[in-house]
């Protein structure tokens, strides 16, 4: 299954990276609840 629409998240390049994963994991979330036609069926 492919998507016509994708999503891009900028993460601080001095961050560690078990915080760039920790802060994309939380915007990705976000922008997937907050935003129902994001997600698929």
């Amino acid at each position: 299954m492919r998507f016509d629409t994708k999503i891009g998240i900028v993460v601080r390049a001095d961050l560690a990276t078990w915080q760039k994963l920790n802060v994309t994991a939380f915007l990705s979330g976000a922008v997937g609840g907050g935003v129902p036609e994001t997600m698929g069926e």
